[in-house]
């Protein structure tokens, strides 16, 4: 669930020259959490079955802030992004609707 939204930030935070570089580093963040995550958790649940709880509500705690100190430094497009207009003008989109069979005379 937060991946697409933190990839959506780094897009909009991103001068466009080094909109690559951004993104590039937004997924390199979450590849290498996936990785090293399982043995940081198995060398720290070994040692201490409380040590990865403790770890996580640390974790949880100090990222709570972060969006608000986040605000202040990111650009105001970032921060607020403008509502996509609906271009389907309140009726369900083509791929939402059921596939019209039309009538012939052999199907009535």
């Amino acid at each position: 669930m937060h991946n697409p939204a933190a990839c959506s930030l780094a897009v909009a935070a991103a001068p466009e020259a080094l909109r690559g570089r951004y993104m590039a580093a937004c997924q390199l963040s979450w590849s290498l959490a996936s990785v090293l995550a399982p043995s940081l958790f198995t060398v720290l649940a070994a040692a201490d079955a409380r040590l990865p709880w403790l770890l996580l509500t640390g974790t949880a705690l100090s990222a709570a802030g972060l969006p608000l100190r986040l605000e202040r430094v990111l650009p105001p497009e970032a921060v607020n992004l403008p509502a996509q207009p609906r271009t389907w003008h309140g009726a369900a989109p083509a791929c939402a609707r059921p596939a019209q069979v039309p009538r012939t005379a052999t199907t009535a």
